[in-house]
């Protein structure tokens, strides 16, 4: 057997670490009721693969003077991980044992003190049976950790430029949005923000209503104000934001008009100091960009949006990353795994279906070949994107050519559309990101008595209603009439998707009796059609959408 190679000592040492969790796991030392607590341990062995050492038995053990527990971690590709579920908060020896074979070839002891819902890092000693090598590493008490917001969609809207007439009018009801809304919406999250003490603002497109320039300008000076408060605010434009001559109106109580739109070089002007400024790398066949977010972690903004093939008549909803952005793409990533740099992704378009079948509802709202570019992603070492575009707060997780290559699309909700989301990001040096969601709860606006929340849900309810029964005519071939109550139905479902962690247990008790007992039992195909796609908006496929915790060396999550 050939003696361990220092290098894989360091390796192995460093991503040795213990994730402290709430547990529900009925196997426990503890008693019911009693506070508890969970160590998970991860390993990365690529430099014992690489070194011959081709470990293929790894035993964790916690003790300590009333509890003594065990496991056989799971090894998949190159880590080998496992939980100990349901301990009592408290101090624990740790020992790691490695085997070729039957043979120990590596061993691990430490001390970890475990507490409900906290990270903690641990003194190792690790101690290899050949080569007497004996090696003491030391962690730092704390962890760095780059706290960030997400918010995205904004649809911001300068009210000057009209909010009257039935021009106006139409525009809401074809799109349900708070547009009218969404400059004191705007308000309360920048607010937020400088309260905070997020480092960075990341703003995955639709900064504006339809890309009216008097729009920009006024957004970027709430951009300006966070920066000036301290902040760092990146931004990556949407599908509503450049060459939108189609969208980009102002409205009076006889009609509409049109306003000046902006190009691709206009936004890179006035958003310049929010991202591209600050990029090390710009890609010249998009908005794309790579901006430096610490000395450890690169984000990579990326142009998915079509504004080139826009026109006077048509604004192009879908998007699509060219052979030679994602060429470029597939550079950067390289180099950022040459210089050992965590890469966070901001997109508009999303990656990844958010529910069976949105693709073939909704084709334009995931990037055009998803199946190619999300996989194409994974395998090049991006482990996150922040998306937005479809109005939904969900999060989902596709896995690449080899069960450790894992990407996740992390989509934020539009702060214009009910619950008006925004995510509070943190990613810690242990590669751990958390995410917490917030929603706007109380901007400055008077509904007469009525709260902000309770109007906002109304409005969406109201509108969802209306566009479903608008799809059940045309593209379902319903009857006005026979539309009513499935539309029903669909909007409270959209409600729930967009809301995030969807479960049919919260559906209404009407709408589930019309469902389980009238539309399921029915042959006809159509109804079949509408039931499945009811199926898929209430079952939220993994993981949770609100509030997680994600390990980006092992895409595993702490739920």
């Amino acid at each position: 057997m050939k003696h361990v190679k220092l290098a894989f000592l360091a390796s192995l040492v460093a991503l040795f670490s213990f994730f402290v969790v709430g547990c529900d796991d009925d196997d426990s030392p503890t008693t019911s009721g009693e506070s508890t607590a969970a160590l998970t341990c991860s390993i990365d062995l690529s430099e014992a693969f690489a070194n011959d050492f081709n470990i293929t038995k790894v035993i964790f053990i916690v003790e300590n003077e009333s509890v003594s527990d065990s496991l056989e971690l799971t090894i998949s590709g190159t880590t080998a991980s496992g939980t100990i579920s349901k301990l009592k908060p408290g101090s624990y020896e740790v020992t790691i044992l490695a085997y070729v074979g039957t043979e120990l070839v590596a061993t691990a002891t430490g001390t970890g003190e475990a507490t409900t819902d906290q990270t903690v890092t641990v003194t190792v000693t690790i101690t290899y049976v050949k080569g007497n090598l004996d090696i003491e590493i030391t962690f730092p008490t704390t962890v760095d950790e780059l706290k960030m917001v997400v918010f995205s969609d904004p649809h911001f809207y300068d009210a000057t430029l009209g909010t009257e007439g039935s021009d106006f009018e139409e525009y809401l009801a074809s799109d349900r949005k708070l547009i009218v809304e969404s400059e004191p919406i705007l308000r309360e999250v920048v607010d937020a923000i400088k309260a905070s003490d997020v480092d960075i603002v990341l703003v995955p497109g639709d900064l504006t209503k339809d890309g009216e320039m008097q729009c920009h300008s006024k957004f970027a000076s709430y951009m300006a104000e966070l920066e000036a408060d301290g902040k760092r605010v990146y931004v990556i434009p949407g599908n509503h934001d450049i060459n939108n001559e189609y969208g980009a109106k102002g409205y009076t109580s006889s009609g509409s008009y049109s306003v000046p739109t902006i190009t691709a070089s206009n936004f890179t002007t006035i958003y310049y100091d929010y991202g591209y400024s600050e990029a090390i790398a710009r890609d010249e066949n998009s908005l794309s960009y790579i901006a430096e977010l610490s000395d450890d972690v690169w984000l990579l903004g990326i142009d998915a949006c079509r504004y080139s093939e826009s026109a006077a008549d048509n604004n192009v909803t879908g998007g699509k990353i060219s052979d030679a952005t994602m060429e470029w793409i597939k550079a950067e990533l390289h180099e950022a795994k040459e210089q050992g740099k965590t890469v966070l992704g901001m997109m508009h378009h999303g990656i990844l279906e958010h529910y069976t079948g949105q693709t073939d509802l909704f084709s334009e709202y995931v990037v055009e070949d998803w199946q190619t570019v999300y996989k194409t992603f994974a395998d090049s070492g991006l482990k996150v994107v922040f998306t937005g575009h479809f109005h939904s707060n969900d999060i989902v997780k596709g896995t690449g050519s080899s069960s450790d290559a894992f990407v996740f699309d992390i989509e934020t909700g539009s702060t214009v559309t009910y619950p008006c989301p925004y995510r509070m990001v943190t990613l810690s040096s242990n590669a751990l990101l958390q995410i917490e969601t917030r929603h706007v709860t109380d901007p400055d606006v008077n509904y007469s008595g009525v709260s902000f929340v309770d109007s906002a849900k109304t409005y969406l309810s109201e509108g969802l209603y209306t566009l479903a029964l608008g799809m059940l005519v045309q593209n379902f071939g319903l009857t006005a009439d026979a539309a009513q109550t499935p539309a029903t139905l669909l909007a409270e479902a959209f409600m729930a998707h967009y809301a995030g962690d969807e479960d049919i247990s919260n559906m209404s008790a009407t709408n589930y009796y019309i469902l389980e007992n009238v539309l399921r039992p029915s042959t006809d195909a159509t109804t079949q059609v509408l039931v499945s796609v009811l199926d898929a908006l209430w079952t939220d496929n993994a993981p949770l959408d609100n509030n997680i915790t994600i390990n980006l060396n092992t895409g595993a999550v702490v739920e």
